[in-house]
Formats: C-alpha cells, sequence, structure tokens
C-alpha cells in the first residue's frame, strides 16, 4: 500500500483564492485518527478524518530546502497521550478546515499506563503550486524538540569542539604537546565522517527487541509491503530478497513474526543448498526405532533361558500413542524482531 497525502477540494479553492487575492493561508494543527482500526485512502472530497483520536498544534511548518515547492508540516504527539493506532492524518487552517488529508503506515502510540511511552512524530509531506501565499509561522509555545533538531543541535556543538584548537583549556595537554598531532593522525581522525564506525548500526541490522512498539530507525520485521522510496537505504541494503512487494514501487521486509533463526550455512555442509534469508519448514531428523520379538519358552509368555532373538524384530510393530503439541520447539521467550531502515 502507498502512503501519501492530497490537498482537498477546500484546500485546493483555499489556494486558489490566496492566489488569486493575494491572501494568505494560515495552517495551525493536524489531526491524527484510526480509521475505525481500518487503512484509509485519502480522497480530495473529505472534509473530516474518518475518526479522529488527537488534534494538536503544528510543531513546524516549512517548506523543503531542495524543493520550494514541498510544504512539510509537523505534528510532535507527546509521551501522556496514546493508546490507539493511527492510521490517517489531517491538515487543518486556523478556522477549523480540513486543507489536506493523507493515510499513514499503521503505527500503534502507546501511553504510559501501559508501561512505554515515545513521542510520536508525524511529517505531512505537500506538494503545492506555490508556497508564497502560506503563512510559515509557528507558536514557539507550542514546538517540542524533535530527536531529528536535537541531533542537527548536537552535530554542529561537537563539530565546533572537534574544530577548537584547544577544547579542554588546563585539563589536557595543548595540541603541540601531543605526540600524535605532529604527524596529522588525529587531525585525520577528526576529519573522518564517521570516525567510529563500530557504534552504529548498519542498515538491515536485525534486533529482538522487548517492546511492543519498534524503537526509533527501526521497524518491526512482519513481511509488510514497504515502499522503495520511503525506506530507500533499506531497499538498497536487502532488495527483494524477503519479497517483491508489487514488484515496481515496494519491496518487502523480513517477516520473523514466530520463527527461530539459524546461522546462513553459506558453503559450511551443515544445512546446505539454502540461499540467504529462505524459510525452512520444521522436522526431525531420520531415525528409526527398533522393537525386539522375542521367542516363547517354557510358558508364560516369557523369552525361554539361551534364546537367541538379538536379531528378530517386530515385522509390524503396532503404533505408538500418540504425544506432545502441535510443534517441537525448545523453551523459548517471544520478542519482537526489528531491522534498521
Amino acid at each position: 500500500m502507498d502512503f501519501y497525502s492530497v490537498l482537498t477540494n477546500i484546500g485546493q479553492a483555499a489556494l486558489a483564492n490566496a492566489g488569486a487575492l493575494g491572501q494568505t493561508i494560515n495552517l495551525s494543527h493536524m489531526a491524527v485518527g484510526d480509521g475505525n482500526g481500518s487503512a484509509v485512502t485519502p480522497n480530495e472530497t473529505a472534509t473530516a478524518l474518518v475518526n479522529e483520536v488527537y488534534r494538536g498544534s503544528l510543531n513546524s511548518l516549512s517548506t523543503d530546502s531542495e524543493n520550494p515547492n514541498w510544504l512539510i508540516a509537523e505534528l510532535v504527539i507527546p509521551t501522556n497521550v496514546g493508546g490507539w493506532t493511527v492510521h490517517e492524518v489531517g491538515l487543518f487552517d486556523s478556522n477549523g478546515n480540513l486543507f489536506a488529508y493523507g493515510n499513514f503506515p499503521e503505527t500503534y502510540k502507546p501511553q504510559l499506563s501501559e508501561g512505554a511511552s515515545r513521542d510520536l512524530v508525524i511529517r505531512m509531506v505537500l506538494q503545492v503550486s506555490g508556497t508564497a501565499n502560506v503563512e510559515l509561522k509557528i507558536d514557539p509555545a507550542v514546538v517540542l524538540a524533535t530527536r531529528d533538531y536535537a541531533d542537527i543541535v548536537a552535530q554542529v556543538k561537537i563539530a565546533a569542539h572537534e574544530a577548537a584548537i584547544n577544547p579542554h583549556p588546563g585539563k589536557y595537554a595543548p595540541p603541540h604537546e601531543h605526540p600524535y598531532e605532529a604527524v596529522g593522525s588525529v587531525a585525520a581522525h577528526k576529519a573522518e565522517g564517521n570516525p567510529h564506525p563500530q557504534y552504529s548500526l548498519s542498515v538491515g541490522t536485525v534486533i529482538g527487541w522487548c517492546n511492543p512498539t519498534a524503537p526509533w530507525g527501526f521497524i518491526e520485521c512482519n513481511g509488510a509491503a514497504l515502499s522503495r522510496t520511503t525506506y530507500a537505504n533499506l531497499f538498497a541494503s536487502i532488495g527483494t530478497i524477503y519479497g517483491v512487494g508489487d514488484g515496481s514501487s515496494t519491496f518487502n521486509a523480513p517477516d520473523l513474526r514466530g520463527e527461530f533463526i539459524r546461522g546462513w550455512d553459506n558453503g559450511r555442509g551443515i544445512d546446505s543448498g539454502r540461499s540467504l534469508g529462505s524459510w525452512q519448514a520444521d522436522d526431525f531428523k531420520n531415525h528409526t526405532h527398533l522393537n525386539y520379538q522375542g521367542h516363547q519358552g517354557g510358558g508364560g509368555g516369557k523369552y525361554a533361558s539361551g534364546d537367541d532373538y538379538s536379531n528378530s524384530y517386530i515385522s509390524n510393530p503396532p503404533d505408538t500413542s500418540a504425544t506432545g503439541g502441535a510443534e517441537t520447539r525448545p523453551r523459548n521467550i517471544a520478542l519482537m524482531y526489528c531491522i534498521k531502515y
């Protein structure tokens, strides 16, 4: 399923009137809904969400730096709100009119009483004929710092720290006294884009997660069809190993629900004939059960002393009684497998 947003008929008319009359449109709020438990299809005739569950003031409203006709609206749903699954989003103007409507990848928003919590950032990207008539003004009193913003601030401060000639005055030896600074090792280390790759997880890394909601930067390994554009980095990493999706615009995530993970044989010869990512059904190793048939001796159905029955078997042994459950398994604990995108 593709995820996108459309200008409603109300939004299109407002944009046209604003351009013709030189007016501005004040976009102020965004709402999310659960679609009454089902995915929705964006429709230009929509005037409201199917089932709105939360509405809040916009956290930011801006144009894309590389595409000036792309309008980006952002809503941050705080930690203390939740208990529902997001299927739909709507952008509203200051008069309460639905300006744009879109669908959203199924995302559960937990609340604190469930034992888990997180802020949820919703972004709606709209391509319009022009953004000059849209008022890009946000009330600073309602703005929350998103992780992206915090990361950017951190990167700027770290870069300034690393660029300083003596970032720790009075605590450590000045640069000219450092034995490695003379040969440029420290400078080269600082200049690397990612000097410590061992501390970061690569796209395509799979982890076991102890929470029903995937962590930031991860999605559940549930076999879902994903957009090759939205998840371009993950698509570049795993391609169509776990499914081709619709064959053009989507691909499939691994489906690890209810499965045990086994190391790929990759030529060792223990589990040969399999490709990376292939599925394997349960099985027993080939084996035999031998039932000996004795010779009756002096009576009572017992073996006679001295009889040789070591090579005498029951040719048509009776069935043994069934035992066990629906599968063969070891003791285990259920975790949710997630993949880095």
